[in-house]
């Protein structure tokens, strides 16, 4: 069955088995091999039948197709069982687990029906049983220093608990044939020569009593077949000696009567329900002492399914005692015995009970009790109910109390004088709900509370129920809304629509209810709260119920989430009856905002702002005298010191809400309540909880907007001000706060001063270099800062300047109406300048380009990445900005409406070489070669048209876009390709994170990415944007970032200006943690690089991208190790074949490139990583090879133990399979004495020991080593005087 989360929308039910065919292939393919395959078949057996576990019916119509051709294998091992005693017991036993699923899903009384039932199989089937049972041996157990022996099963095949209870329930459905069983028993002489013992019955007694001491379902089915047996017409004398044995093994004391009493209980539970009255009448005086003392003995004390069966086995015993017409021992108007009553009294008790099986258990006594009564003295069992319904009962006695009515309601044992007295208790119980430590208790009682409405609803007609359900309708209906489980307001729903199916028009407005109360859009806790409810209030006969219930309960619920739904629900309500929620809610909502108790104060407060806001919408405002009260709620709760001590950050989010409504509602306020809420704004924004900050930022926009819009000039530019020196701050709180102001603040606020607040934001966006606490969550704040408030100053509401008005004008573009009047005194002037076009247009690139720059934030702390919070931030921040920038970009505008996808060759970035404006890797002559070196490797791929272009990192383009933009803001001619080239380096930026190590960011990536292609208008000079819409556009970014769809974005590395960004991100990929990312993503890249038909030409421009990537990260704690481990994944032994016969200067870089990394590094990760890379280069030819050679037998003779060890091991692989060759200068016999060196030098123990056997191999391999000296420090820039 499909049930997908219960508060989910997504719920459905299935209404036939969709696996039918499948299952019966299933059972085919079991039958077809004779039951060998039986075990195999099990797990998808397994799988569809627990589907339909919560809708077993739906099985029914194919149980006989599947039950029946496995019972038919099993009645073949049972045969052979009898004749030979030799049995597969894999295939019996995969048999029996098939059937077993089959009985636990259906039942054992579904199931059984469909099980052969001819006389001749009853000995077969015992014999099988008997083979079975063979296979576990009893071992005798004494424990040291006691007396105890314990008797432990101990399997020799495995488990065998299903063949044991499929085979005790076969023969529990065989036992019921209609002969005598000595007719059957082939062990048996002539039946006419007198009473014998019957052999065969003998056989199943003896090994049901075995199963009885046993735990499971073997023990329930032993018992099932034990009571079917003894209550046989023909087994009087078994049925003695068994109550004999029984009444020992119930006062038995021991660690095996936890075993034996349950299994003895439900054997007599069964016998006394099935048996022939007239033949256990006479067992009853005997046998109820022993079921009474059960009930309170210490066995029953430790375990529930014990005090079930007490219970169960009591009421069968008093039932036994009375006849169908009330009396005892079958004479009308004798008293009954004290059985009876003392059975009704543990009854009563076991409603009271811990555990709800006992409680069901001995409802449905008192239900079967009470209908072989009398009806006085059944109606005196009813009248002793209502006292289980006490303010002191706990939660344990409502529930009993609910199950015996719900029973005695299905039987209609409740008089009709009763229902008037009990219609109350079940509308309380429909509430119930205590507080229990951090959590409630109730829902049980709620949900039986349910089943008894239902139950009245079905057993008693519209004239006797009419008061009642006049009465109880209201509470169904609360119940069905606004209860917090998911299954109390189905349950709820359910009886209300029995109830109007059945009653008929006793319900006001039922079936309009009921189309719009049913039990999918109650499943949605939120759609039942805010739509089915206000649909239901708007008749008269349930508002107030519902309205009151969330003011006294759900308002006052130790659940936070569900007193805030509820401040919301209690809103929706309001345009019912505006006048009733701004008299009578709101005075009794202003003193409940004081009270001392968290919960109360809290959904107060919450209802109060959400009422408030919902009366002004509706047209009806709060009268002066309430508004006044409302507005001083905040000073007061303020001065109460109610932030303080447990709650004070729940009651901040609510204070903060109220002030929004406030604001949104637009009650009047004094001046000194306006400066106590503005306050108390700016104190929660310096809360460390992210929560309250977010909270008090939306309420400071409302409040702005609202009060803040009429005040003097000098005080909005205070407000801006402050939270722009607020960004400096030293401590984070305030920074992040701060910087969620300035993201919310009104355009009246932020435009008098909208260049200091883009630049201070993107500013605060970036990293800091010398902060003493950097903080990820300032930085993320602020990107998100920086596009809400650049939305606010140029978005939608404005109008886009034209190319005219651009030209012509040096007016705004936005209406002068709104900031001229408001400005600061002096600034009028600046700000006109500030707002043309050309200024706006610069000021954008500007927020662009610090966006771009915060992908680049890789922050580790203690929590991990916290960079990628950043990082998303400003994947989604990007699409809003480049939109406006467009906007205000004459060339975007005209380029998007002619020729909206520019070939991606004329939108790279121009720039230099990458070895032309960065710093050597090192200052050593050696490192400055190869500095060189890879500067000549890169010459190949910059010598191609526009090549240079796609290798330009992004933080080279940063630099260069900065700089032209900075120009502008001197006031000299802006670069008109700025806007364009920004757009290359956001997409690339994205197309980088997409690809990289964490799924979330990569599924923020990709949405960024699809948002950017979908924009409409269409924004121009996207990069290979057809390429990308061919893949991102088509696909879901949830399916896309996992490994699956990886391959698909690792395709876009033959789109040459992707390639940079995509080789960068997929290196972090390779090297990071996961290693079945990293395999993905490296196993994709290999089979691109591999092109068709063997042609590797896309090898060289995948090595080439990667060796001008290096540079720029060398000596990167983030960046080294990937880009080793990323090399090392490329050196597969074709493609370094390939690229030493066809680029060989390409080689010779990544040599140097190793070798860079390697020099003086003390990473031990890194220097494995490298002696791997430099062990796939020992494949080349000389004179690659001896540079190879060299590097790696320097790791072996470094400091690092295990490096030194793992350098061998690659080497010692590499020696195994390295072929002669002419060029190679050593003999087999000094290979092998490298060979011989190598396993038998401990590399990683002294390093005096190692470094003579490494020189002893580089002799042996006519290598030249470099002589040891002393590291010498790290090159740092010197002052010139320091030089001298």
């Amino acid at each position: 069955m499909d049930v997908l989360d219960p508060e989910s929308d997504s719920v459905r039910t299935c209404t036939y088995v969709e696996e039918a065919d499948e299952l019966f292939g299933i059972v085919q393919k079991a039958v077809a091999s004779k039951g060998q395959e039986a075990g195999d078949l099990l797990a998808r057996f397994s799988t569809i039948l627990v589907k339909y576990q919560e809708q077993g019916n739906l099985l029914d119509p194919h149980l006989e197709h599947i039950v029946e051709p496995l019972s038919d294998i099993l009645r073949k091992f049972a045969l052979q069982a009898e004749a030979t005693k030799e049995i597969n017991a894999e295939a019996l036993r995969g048999t029996c687990q098939l059937l077993w699923t089959v009985i636990t899903v259906r039942g054992y009384k579904n199931s059984v029906k469909f099980f052969p039932h001819e006389a001749r199989d009853l000995e077969p089937v015992t014999c099988l049983l008997d083979w079975v049972h063979s296979q576990t041996a009893k071992t005798t157990i004494t424990w040291p220093g006691t007396a105890l022996h314990t008797v432990q099963a101990v399997p020799r095949q495995g488990q065998w608990f299903e063949a044991d209870g499929v085979l005790l329930l076969w023969l529990s459905q065989l036992i019921l044939i209609p002969f005598d069983l000595r007719t059957v028993d082939s062990l048996l002489g002539d039946v006419s020569s007198g009473p014998q013992q019957s052999p065969l019955v003998a056989k199943i007694s003896s090994l049901a009593q075995e199963y009885l001491e046993s735990a499971g379902s073997s023990r329930t089915m032993a018992a099932l077949l034990m009571g079917r047996l003894l209550t046989r017409p023909d087994q009087a004398t078994e049925l003695s000696a068994f109550a004999e044995h029984a009444l020992q093994s119930l006062q038995r004391q021991g660690a095996n009567a936890s075993f034996i009493v349950p299994g003895i209980a439900h054997t007599l539970a069964i016998i006394f329900k099935i048996g022939h009255r007239k033949i256990l009448l006479p067992l009853v005086p005997r046998m109820w002492p022993a079921a009474a003392q059960l009930l309170t003995g210490s066995e029953a004390a430790r375990s529930s399914l014990v005090r079930k069966l007490a219970v169960k086995l009591s009421q069968r015993l008093a039932l036994m005692t009375l006849d169908r017409q009330g009396s005892t021992g079958g004479e009308d108007g004798r008293e009954v015995g004290e059985e009876v009553e003392e059975a009704v009294g543990l009854l009563l008790t076991g409603l009271q009970d811990k555990d709800t099986v006992v409680r069901w258990s001995a409802a449905k006594g008192v239900g079967r009790l009470c209908g072989c009564l009398p009806q006085e003295l059944g109606d005196e069992v009813v009248s002793s109910l209502p006292d289980l319904f006490m303010d002191s009962s706990a939660d344990a006695a409502w529930h009993g109390g609910c199950l015996a009515l719900a029973e005695l309601a299905r039987r209609g044992l409740l008089l009709p004088a009763r229902l008037p007295q009990l219609s109350p208790l079940i509308c309380r119980a429909l509430c119930f709900d205590v507080r229990r430590g951090p959590h409630s208790v109730g829902s049980h009682v709620r949900d039986a509370a349910a089943y008894v409405c239902w139950a009245l609803a079905r057993a008693y007609s519209s004239e006797i129920m009419q008061s009642s359900l006049l009465a109880l309708a209201p509470s169904l209906l609360v119940t069905a809304c606004y209860d917090r489980e998911v299954n109390c307001r189905r349950a709820a729903s359910a009886a209300f629509q029995e109830s109007v199916g059945r009653q008929g028009g006793v319900f006001p407005h039922g079936i309009d209810i009921l189309t719009a109360a049913d039990y999918f859009t109650l499943g949605t806790r939120t759609q039942a709260y805010l739509t089915v409810a206000p649909f239901i209030a708007q008749y008269p006969e349930y508002r107030r119920a519902l309205a009151d219930h969330l003011l006294e309960a759900k308002l006052q619920h130790w659940d936070r989430a569900l007193r805030e739904t509820a401040a919301q629900a209690l809103a929706a309500l309001v345009p019912t009856e505006p006048a009733l929620f701004q008299g009578h809610f709101v005075d009794a909502l202003l003193p409940l905002c004081l009270s001392p108790t968290l919960e109360v104060r809290h959904g107060a407060t919450l209802g109060l702002a959400e009422v408030s806001l919902a009366l002004d919408k509706v047209g009806q405002g709060l009268e002066d005298s309430r508004a006044a009260q409302v507005a001083g709620v905040v000073p007061a709760i303020e001065k109460a010191r109610l932030y303080r001590g447990k709650g004070g950050e729940i009651m901040r989010s609510a204070v903060c809400r109220l002030i929004e409504c406030t604001a949104l509602a637009k009650l009047p306020l004094t001046m000194a309540q306006k400066k106590a809420l503005h306050a108390s704004l700016d104190e929660n924004l310096k809360h460390p909880a992210a929560a309250i900050q977010s909270q008090a930022a939306v309420a400071l926009c409302a409040f702005c907007k609202a009060y803040v819009s009429k005040a003097s000039p000098e005080a909005l530019a205070r407000t801006t001000l402050k939270h722009l020196q607020g960004l400096k701050d030293a401590n984070v709180a305030i920074r992040r706060g701060s910087a969620m102001a300035l993201g919310a603040l009104p355009s009246m606020l932020l435009l008098p001063h909208a260049e200091e607040v883009l630049q201070s934001l993107g500013r605060a966006a970036q990293k800091e270099e010398d902060a003493e606490d950097p903080d990820a969550e300032s930085r993320m704040n602020a990107v998100r800062a920086l596009a809400a408030s650049a939305q606010t100053l140029y978005g939608e509401q404005h109008d886009p300047p034209t190319s005219h008005s651009a030209a012509a004008s040096s007016k705004p573009s936005r209406e002068p109406n709104d900031s001229s009047s408001q400005r600061p005194q002096g600034s009028s002037a600046k700000t006109a300048e500030i707002d043309t076009p050309m200024c706006v247009q610069s000021r954008l690139c500007c927020a662009v380009s610090a966006t771009i720059a915060a992908l680049d934030d890789y922050s580790i702390d203690n929590r991990g990445d916290v960079g990628s919070w950043v990082r998303e931030a400003s994947m989604t921040a990007l699409p809003p900005l480049l939109k406006l920038m467009a906007a205000y970009s004459p060339n975007m505008r005209h380029a998007s409406a002619s020729q909206p996808s520019p070939p991606a060759q004329s939108l790279a970035i121009s720039q230099e070489k990458p070895s032309a404006h960065k710093p050597p890797i090192t200052s050593s002559a050696q490192h400055t070669n190869n500095e060189n070196s890879l500067a000549e490797a890169n010459g190949e791929l910059q010598s191609a048209p526009q090549a240079d272009n796609a290798s330009a990192t992004l933080a080279d383009a940063d630099a260069a876009i900065g700089d032209q933009i900075s120009s502008a803001d001197d006031g000299s001619p802006q670069d008109a390709q700025v806007p364009e080239q920004l757009v290359v380096a956001a997409v690339r930026g994205v197309v980088r994170q997409s690809v990289e190590r964490i799924v979330r960011t990569r599924e923020a990536a990709l949405s960024s990415l699809k948002e950017l292609l979908c924009m409409q208008p269409a924004l121009p000079c996207i990069p290979a944007r057809q390429s990308l819409e061919g893949v991102v556009s088509s696909s879901n970014p949830e399916h896309l970032a996992t490994l699956s769809g990886l391959p698909t974005l690792v395709s876009l590395v033959h789109v040459e200006v992707l390639r940079q960004p995509l080789l960068e991100g997929m290196a972090a990929s390779i090297g990071g943690l996961d290693g079945s990312l990293g395999s993905s993503i490296s196993t994709a890249l290999l089979s691109q690089c591999q092109g068709a038909s063997q042609d590797r030409t896309p090898l060289r421009a995948v090595a080439q991208e990667l060796l001008a990537i290096w540079p720029r990260h060398h000596d990167s704690s983030r960046m080294a190790t990937p880009l080793l481990r990323t090399l090392a994944a490329l050196l597969k032994p074709d493609n370094l074949a390939w690229l030493e016969g066809n680029c060989p200067h390409l080689v010779d870089a990544m040599l140097t490139a190793v070798d860079g990394e390697l020099a003086g590094c003390k990473d031990v990760a890194r220097l494995i990583a490298g002696a791997d890379a430099l062990t796939l280069l020992l494949a080349c030819r000389p004179p690659h090879q001896e540079r190879a050679l060299c590097s790696l037998l320097g790791l072996m003779r470094g400091r690092f133990p295990r490096v030194r060890r793992h350098a061998a091991e690659q080497f010692y692989v590499h020696l195994l399979s390295w072929e002669a060759s002419p060029t190679r200068k050593f003999t087999e016999a000094e290979q092998e004495r490298c060979m011989n060196l190598l396993t038998e030098t401990a590399w990683d123990g002294p390093l005096e020991a190692a470094r003579p056997q490494c020189t002893a191999i580089a002799d042996a391999l006519h290598v030249q080593l470099p002589a040891l000296k002393l590291r010498e420090p790290k090159a740092v820039e010197s002052s010139p005087a320091a030089a001298n």
